[in-house]
């Protein structure tokens, strides 16, 4: 997959198996599907079909980023991404605001740190990323996606719900491309989950403890993943 800020490409293979750990010493909780709020570049989302592959699941991924979720959707149709893209091409791209799926990909993979259309970042390594994101899409290929933040997924009943959210007091605006919204309403959040884990499963990455009804499940270091 891209570079993307706070994505989870080097842990998210275990926390995906937490999830799937945890989720199974729940004996009396038959899950009828997995949903991720925050996909991202789905570092996490990739390992879920085949950990679950004995459940019937519907799988369900949004994000609030328009260019993510139409990214992955052309990626999902078998589409190939290119192996390089020219300091010209990237800023070509960034001018004339084109959304379509060489550009957006072009924008992840070359941009400094991940930072959609930021500056440009020759030393990252374009063609990996390529087949990253072909080999992510097949694994999460019969996943349904959508644009939106996590409150369209406030139906889900009996459901695995992951969420990676903007992590509480890391000053991070809620960002899409160079539109700077307010900060993230973390709180609102948090009760939402609270409330969906009345009938769900709710998992979340952060740094603390996000609300008192969370047990820690997985410890990574300065990351970590909570219960609700």
């Amino acid at each position: 997959m891209c570079y993307f800020p706070g994505g989870k490409k080097r842990i998210g293979k275990e926390i995906a198996t937490a999830i799937f750990n945890s989720t199974l010493e729940e004996s009396e909780f038959t899950p009828k599907g997995y949903t991720e709020p925050f996909l991202g570049m789905a570092s996490v989302y990739q390992y879920i079909p085949e950990l679950f592959n004995e459940y019937e699941l519907e799988y369900l991924g949004g994000d609030r980023n328009p260019y993510i979720i139409k990214l992955w959707q052309k990626l999902q149709t078998g589409w190939k991404p290119p192996k390089s893209c020219s300091r010209e091409e990237y800023y070509n791209y960034k001018d004339k605001n084109s959304v379509s799926a060489k550009a957006l990909f072009c924008g992840f993979a070359c941009a400094y740190r991940g930072d959609f259309r930021s500056s440009y970042f020759a030393k990252n390594n374009v063609e990996r990323q390529a087949h990253d994101c072909q080999v992510t899409a097949k694994r999460i290929k019969n996943v349904t996606l959508s644009t939106g933040d996590y409150t369209q997924f406030s139906d889900c009943y009996q459901n695995i719900i992951y969420c990676d959210p903007p992590y509480r007091d890391t000053q991070n605006p809620y960002k899409i491309n160079e539109i700077k919204n307010k900060e993230f309403d973390y709180d609102s959040f948090i009760e939402w989950c609270v409330r969906m884990s009345e009938d769900n499963i709710i998992f979340i990455s952060e740094y603390t403890k996000p609300c008192p009804q969370a047990e820690l499940i997985l410890n990574l270091g300065k990351e970590k993943l909570f219960k609700i």
